[in-house]
């Protein structure tokens, strides 16, 4: 199946270079055009000190997104990769993210 007619929407795409080791702030490249689909939905957190519900924009994506990278804006939280055919040579990624 072509999901590539699917991704009708751009983003940009700011991939995770590292972390200063003084400041501690992230430091990112040159944001790039993805194409993607974006929906929402809301997601349940379990944590240590406790659990939340939070509403959640996912955006499906051929691109290698990564978690910390920066999609429209927003860190990437988490990253799940699914084979787009059966051979699995393309992969599909959902990324999502989250404010906290």
């Amino acid at each position: 199946m072509d999901l590539k007619k699917y991704m009708t929407f751009t983003v940009k795409w700011e991939k995770f270079l590292g972390e200063d080791e003084d400041t501690h702030m992230a430091s990112y490249a040159e944001p790039v055009d993805i194409k993607c689909f974006i929906y929402g939905k809301n997601i349940f957190i379990r944590e240590e000190d406790g659990a939340t519900a939070v509403s959640a924009k996912v955006y499906l994506t051929l691109a290698g997104v990564q978690v910390k990278d920066k999609v429209d804006g927003q860190v990437v939280k988490s990253v799940n990769s699914n084979p787009e055919s059966w051979d699995s040579r393309v992969q599909l990624y959902e990324v999502l993210t989250w404010n906290t």
